[in-house]
């Protein structure tokens, strides 16, 4: 919670009033600016809301708002994104959090069971956003529209007791009365559909697909995933589940019902009766109307909040002096996660204005008032389908309404739709060329848009003209536009293929067209597109020819241009009869056409040609009837002549929208030992489900907390001249500056420490990168240490151009020096490898790029001064142990004096391993400075900025090979972009070179440069080095494969591995892992036999399919880790309850969970038989750097494995001095001694009940290979470069898991996340240095979107090998490595596009080799597949034709 803020005066026509989790909240005073996030957080003290990006693109933040209409006494439910939400909007409407769900004290909901009953929680952090996504799916699709007055207290209730238990309806009447187990109305599409909006970086997603789709009426039970409601899904039953009752969920309170609808009973009366009065308002007509006026007495500044249902108001706000340029006109606010710089003065809220609302029928067109949600816009659509179909006048996904919801579906994700206006969405793409959806839509069928002004003046504009004004003139609003459907819909039949499309015929000769298109990282929404364009055409229609009798054709985004229409190719078609040639033509007039609009764009030729092939695709099945001499476009254009699928088919098979996903779990049966080898649910999952679980910044703030923002630098390799904080320093709540200058006497500026390299904590004299802080400004509130960090002045001296990429870091000599162990690798003699090579290919190239950890917590701290020169920190962290010795360095005091506490972190991948510490250690520096605590919760942006990723590389290498594909040689050299500071970056090599070793290469010989460039610092992310390591190696026997003509996995297969080739390259059989462990190639030989069937359908489906196309690709992958010594403490209470501490952190890797049952497992000796292992209460608590010390770093998959070996041996030495206890009171007895007489038995004698060990691996048996292999089907539309993953086959050995539960869950996660590496992350940054994806925006981490439709996981049955603790393997990193499968399917996919595989398709001008490097961005591949395919086909056509 924040401070409070002095000298600050409000004035209120009436106090906010809304409901939240069933409860009366009021606020006498509320602030305009505050979100909904901000006072749930801070004021209500409801923190199971997260904040994750602030943008409304992940999901964190969810909660449901429900609003009542006292006119038709309906309630309209929808989830939202609080951190946009403005607080004073939500006026009037009852909030329910995840609190308000279930908790530990009021029973668990039915969602935050089964999130946790199917394993669908890790790290935990987006897991209260994804319940009320869910909750939000099934309170609709239970039809909770109608609300019984409920009667809860109508007294005020304070803020602080929102989190109690939500209210129950007594009565039920709208809710089912009988428990249901599925929803019959919900289908197991739309169950899954529920997240769309949602961002998961660890659970890969399946596990939290099958706990939504589990509620769905048509789900099938074998097809849920491994759960703890039934042991296998041969046992599986839907009456096992918890059942869902919406009884016992919060509904509409009663009071906020009379509330609202007193109000509108006087607003009807107030006309008549002057006096009336509500609540003690004077002004009953104008009761639902709120204005706030709210001053910041030190700076002065106002803030203002206008809510009325009456234009004349919102005209009269406009026109005051204060609103000139200040004022903004919101309905949902959404615009606030694109545009974050505005910071209006005064907000006008027009959502409740009854003109805005409009949408109705008239004439056959539809009018949509400006504050229309787009969600409500749908619905509308939808209802007119289905009214359409009801008549028989058209099917219900023929109409030109259809075409209009399925598009706007995919814009933005529903949480954002709930709220964001169709009036808002055209202004943004009017005033600020924002790549809207909506408006190539209205473009193309012609829709107009009605402005208006205060005294009733008004103006129709056509929405070019709209657009073309650019700003409204002052005064001016948008009040409605209108669709004129009727033009579609006079002339009788319609029908349409699948996609965004409506076809209308006339029975005589004429018919109507229309067709919209996108081209976006994710097919089902939450991305802004590539490029997007909407058709329609009427035509005359005749056995042999079509005529064009009327054109719209519009596109958009450009990305920096508005979109447009066409004029000159409509012209041109206009009155011609369809043919290849006259086709031809309209191509290359619409590509000068278009030329203007995208002279701004960076991807330009992408989007030319995405233009080009939208435009081929709508009329192609005109053209297609033509040659055919069939009916047109009513017989459906099933197949062109040849055989072929059209194109038209063809693209409207990719507009399908993907749902319905699938998986399979084989996990081999293991005999449980006392919860070892158990699928158990994770510890804290429920609490995670239910927002209870405490990550640093939900720590309450201490009395008189400071709050804590960087101040970055702006240019990159720039000396600075001097930091000026005064303005600063001045601003309202500032309390002072931190920079170098305020370290302490004796201590240094030191930010990161890892592997014994300090980096500075602050820039004082050159500003290595964008972003460099030199100092944080502290305040009273975080929104004023941000505002205040914008003011400080940095003056620079400008040396040089920055070094942006590897080569410019060569050619200036920016290299970081490398451990001469590491810098260079052979095995063997290349030289003689190559002499005995028959092919050699020389000098080739690969090239990695980074990758954001895009954890849902971003960095954060709380700092806490103490007594005796001490501090607390509390650090969502890898590694207590680098934290404390690092801040210890940074103020100069010793170890003892630090102590950190990390209870739980919201994802962490490597990135809080090392740069989480220059957060820590600036809030502990201001902290140890003021003698007041300091936080700090860093934004996205910010942290995109300062806390780099992934190492990005580039290789160069030659390989010499035989005729049948085995390599004798490679030599590579190895340039790795590290960044400003060395960080591990000097030791990543090792890794790099231990991937690179998956295969047999004959001879090896590595060099490795790491390079020093202007950016952000790269570190450890999951699984580095070894990802990029395993990538090249697999480049290049793709490489030689293709080379040779031969089928990369045939050279894979000549290449692996044999047990003496591995025990060479890995220098100990024990790390290989023996005759018995060394399970690669059995694994490796039975995946390409399951896939062998599967290969020839691939081939079948290429041969019939032009612009679709199949890849399948198997990989394998070895992966070494090291195990690192672990520390932990195991003490048993006298009543028998045991609290164990460890080393290790919970990340979400489910290491408590593990170490749970380990504990169990050791105390084995002790415990009764019969009894039931899990009633043992066994407690994991925070890892603590005074209470257990040393306790290394949570890093390379180990450390799970460490902890619990760490506790078995503590257990050990309990059980020696226990169970001569137990033995010596059981002689003579037939009974067991009971665990809780053994504890009080040993307390009376003195025992000591806590038991402290510190693990230490052998150092012959520390380090061991992983392995794995994976094969991916996918399909390429080869007209915009989408790829859709059909299916993912993995088998892995993690040997006999610990918890197969949670190992499953780390191997999918692993996988997506490598997915985003080979697909969907890209990073990217100017010339300059600056950085270009700073946010959900423009980065995008995978979401169900990007996932296997079909998703199978096989864990290897292996046997026990006594070298590994308890059995088990790593499985956290490993499986990242084999996503590889994806990239390399892909490439496959491509080769069959540039082969010509179908006669008349375009044939490759550019060879058979080709290098895709990662992301394969859709740009990327339909480059490759080819920009110009679509023409090149026309024009084979129109040679034929001729």
């Amino acid at each position: 919670m924040e401070a409070s803020r002095n000298n600050l005066s409000c004035t209120s026509s009436r106090p906010l009033l809304f409901a939240l989790n069933g409860r009366r909240v009021e606020i006498a005073s509320p602030d305009p600016s505050m979100t909904l996030l901000t006072f749930l957080r801070s004021h209500a003290r409801l923190t199971g809301t997260k904040l994750g990006c602030g943008e409304g693109g992940c999901g964190a933040c969810l909660v449901l708002l429900a609003s009542y209409d006292p006119i038709s006494k309906q309630v309209q439910e929808s989830s939202i994104n609080s951190c946009l939400a403005l607080l004073c909007s939500v006026d009037g409407c009852a909030i329910t959090t995840i609190e308000g769900l279930g908790s530990t004290q009021t029973g668990f909901h039915s969602i935050q069971k089964r999130m946790a009953g199917f394993h669908a929680s890790q790290c935990g952090y987006c897991t209260p956003g994804m319940c009320i996504s869910l909750y939000s799916t099934l309170r609709n699709s239970c039809g909770h529209h109608s609300p019984k007055p409920n009667h809860a207290s109508y007294s005020e209730v304070p803020t602080s007791e929102c989190s109690a238990a939500p209210y129950r309806d007594e009565n039920g009447d709208h809710e089912p009365h009988k428990p249901q187990h599925v929803i019959p109305t919900l289908t197991s599409e739309d169950a899954q559909k529920a997240i769309i909006g949602n961002i998961c970086r660890c659970t890969g997603y399946r596990p939290i697909l099958d706990a939504c789709k589990s509620f769905a009426g048509d789900v099938d039970v074998e097809d849920l995933g491994i759960n703890s409601f039934w042991p296998s899904s041969r046992e599986g039953k839907i009456e096992l589940l918890p059942p869902y009752s919406g009884i016992s969920d919060t509904s509409f309170p009663d009071f906020l019902i009379k509330e609202l609808d007193y109000r509108e009973s006087g607003r009807k009366t107030f006309a008549c009766d002057q006096s009336a009065a509500v609540n003690g308002f004077s002004n009953p007509g104008n009761a639902l109307d709120l204005k706030v006026t709210f001053r910041d007495g030190d700076s002065g500044v106002e803030r203002v909040w206008v809510q009325t249902s009456s234009l004349n108001s919102v005209f009269e706000a406009l026109q005051s002096d204060q609103a000139k340029g200040e004022a903004k006109l919101v309905v949902g606010n959404t615009s606030s996660g694109y545009y974050k710089d505005e910071n209006p003065r005064i907000l006008i809220d027009i959502g409740r204005i009854p003109e805005l609302l409009v949408l109705k029928e008239v004439s056959g067109s539809l009018i949509v008032g400006a504050a229309v949600s787009i969600g409500r816009l749908i619905d509308a659509l939808e209802v007119m389908i289905s009214r359409s179909t009801d008549k028989n006048t058209a099917p219900a996904d023929g109409s030109v309404a259809h075409g209009l919801a399925s598009h706007m579906r995919k814009v933005a994700n529903p949480h954002v739709r709930h709220r964001a206006s169709v009036g808002g969405n055209l202004i943004m793409a009017q005033q600020f060329h924002f790549d809207s959806d909506l408006v190539p839509l209205f473009l193309a069928v012609g829709a107009t848009t009605h402005i208006i002004t205060s005294g009733g003046k008004s103006q129709t504009l056509s929405m070019e003209e709209f657009l073309q004004i650019g700003l409204l003139q002052h005064g001016w609003i948008l009040e409605s536009i209108t669709l004129p459907l009727h033009e579609y819909s006079g002339w009788g039949n319609t029908w349409t293929d699948t996609g965004s499309e409506s076809k209308q015929r006339h029975p005589g000769s004429k018919a109507c067209y229309f067709r919209s298109y996108r081209a976006a990282p994710r097919n089902l929404g939450n991305a802004l597109a590539h490029l997007n364009a909407a058709f329609f055409a009427s035509i005359s229609h005749s056995s042999n020819c079509c005529t064009i009798l009327d054109l719209k054709l519009a596109f958009g985004a450009f990305g920096g241009s508005h979109a447009v229409r066409v004029h000159k190719v409509e012209s041109f078609l206009s009155g011609k009869v369809l043919s290849p040639r006259t086709l031809i033509e309209a191509i290359d007039l619409l590509k000068r056409e278009l030329q203007p609009s995208l002279r701004m764009s960076k991807k330009a030729s992408y989007k030319l040609s995405l233009a080009v092939d939208y435009f081929s695709s709508f009329f192609s099945p005109l053209l297609e009837s033509a040659f055919t001499g069939t009916p047109g476009i009513e017989n459906g254009l099933s197949s062109n002549v040849e055989g072929k699928s059209n194109i038209l088919s063809q693209n409207d098979e990719i507009t399908k929208e993907r749902t319905c996903f699938s998986g399979k779990q084989i996990v081999p049966s293991l005999e449980e030992d006392h919860l070892i080898h158990k699928a158990m649910e994770k510890t804290e999952a429920r609490i995670q489900a239910a927002g209870e679980a405490v990550y640093v910044d939900d720590i309450p703030s201490p009395d008189q907390c400071l709050f804590a923002a960087f101040v970055g630098c702006t240019k990159a390799a720039a000396k600075i001249k001097k930091i000026d904080p005064n303005r600063a320093l001045s601003s309202v709540g500032v309390i002072a500056f931190i920079s170098a200058k305020d370290i302490p006497e004796g201590g240094a500026n030191v930010g990161a420490f890892a592997f014994g390299a300090f980096e500075n904590l602050f820039a004082d004299y050159f500003s290595e990168y964008v972003g460099h802080p030199v100092g944080v400004v502290v305040a009273d509130t975080t929104e004023h240490a941000q505002a205040a960090a914008r003011l400080v002045e940095i003056e620079y001296d400008v040396e040089a151009l920055p070094i942006v990429c590897i080569e410019d870091a060569v050619a200036k000599g920016s290299l970081f020096s490398v451990p001469p162990f590491a810098s260079k690798v052979s095995i063997g003699n290349v030289e003689q490898g190559f002499s005995e090579a028959a092919y050699q290919v020389s000098d080739a190239e690969v090239r990695t790029g980074s990758q954001y950890y895009f954890y849902m917590e971003t960095q954060t701290a709380l700092a806490i001064p103490d007594e005796d020169n001490c501090i607390v920190v509390y650090n969502s962290c890898q590694s207590t142990d680098l934290l404390q010795k690092s801040l210890s360095t940074c103020l100069g005091i010793p170890h003892h004096n630090v102590r950190i506490i990390t209870r739980r972190v919201g994802g962490g991948f490597g990135g809080k391993a090392s740069r989480n510490i220059v957060v820590a250690n600036a809030c502990a520096l201001a902290a140890f400075k003021l003698r007041r605590p300091v936080r700090m919760y860093l934004d996205r942006k910010t942290d995109m900025f300062m806390m780099g990723g992934r190492h990005p590389t580039k290789t160069s290498y030659t390989v010499g090979f035989k005729s049948d594909g085995k390599v004798t040689g490679l030599r590579a050299k190895i340039f790795m972009d590290g960044g400003w500071s060395e960080d591990l970056s000097p030791f990543l090599p090792i890794a790099v070179t231990n991937s690179l070793k998956k295969y047999d290469w004959g001879s090896l010989d590595l060099e490795y440069v790491v390079c020093k460039t202007n950016l952000s610092s790269k570190s450890a992310m999951r699984g580095p080095g070894h990802l990029q390591g395993s990538f090249i190696a697999d480049s290049i026997i793709e490489h030689v494969a293709c080379t040779l003509g031969l089928d990369v996995h045939t050279v894979i297969t000549r290449n692996m591995h044999s047990l003496d080739s591995a025990s060479l390259y890995f220098s100990d059989a024990d790390m290989v892992g023996g005759v018995q462990s060394f399970t690669l190639p059995i694994m490796w030989n039975s995946m390409l036999s399951r896939m062998e069937e599967k290969r020839k359908e691939v081939d079948i489906f290429n041969a019939a399919n032009v612009w679709l196309k199949k890849g399948l690709s198997v990989i394998p992958c070895i992966y070494e880790v090291e195990q690192n010594s672990k520390p932990a403490k195991v003490s048993i209470y006298h009543d028998g309850s045991i609290v164990v501490e460890v080393g290790g952190i919970e990340l979400g890797q489910g290491l408590w969970t593990k170490v749970k049952q380990a504990t169990v497992h050791g105390l084995k000796p002790l415990i009764t038989p019969g009894t039931v292992a899990s009633s043992i209460k066994v407690r994991v608590v925070q890892a603590d750097s005074i209470s257990l010390a040393h306790g290394g770093i949570t890093s390379s998959s180990t450390t799970s494995e460490g902890s619990c070996e760490a506790v078995r041996q503590a257990c050990q030495i309990l059980v020696e001095r226990l169970l001569p206890i137990k033995l010596e009171k059981e002689k003579g007895s037939t009974s067991s001694l009971a665990w809780n007489d053994l504890i009080h038995v040993a307390q009376y004698q003195q025992v000591n009940l806590t038991a402290h060990v510190h693990w230490f691996p052998r150092r012959s048996t520390a380090n061991y290979l992983n392995y794995g292999v994976a094969a991916t089907q996918v399909e390429v539309d080869t007209l915009t470069g989408s790829v859709k993953i059909l299916e993912s086959n993995i088998i892995y050995d993690c040997g006999r898991s610990i918890n197969p539960a949670v190992d499953i869950g780390q191997i999918e996660g692993a996988f997506v996340q490598g997915i985003g590496f080979f697909l969907t992350e890209e990073i990217e940054v100017n010339d300059k240095g600056e950085l270009l994806n700073t946010g959900t925006w423009t980065y995008k981490p995978p979401t169900i979107d990007n996932i296997p439709q079909k998703f199978v996981v096989e864990m290897l049955n292996a046997g026990t090998h006594e070298n590994r603790i308890l059995s088990s393997k790593a499985c956290g990193e490993p499986p990242l490595l084999l996503a590889g499968s994806v990239h390399s399917a892909v490439k496959r996919a491509i080769e069959a596009a540039r082969a010509g595989a179908c006669a008349g398709e375009p044939d490759s001008k550019n060879g058979r080799f080709f290098q895709l490097d990662p992301p394969a961005s859709m740009e990327r591949v339909k480059n490759l597949c080819g920009l110009e395919r679509m023409e090149d086909y026309l024009k084979a056509k129109a040679a034929v034709t001729v």
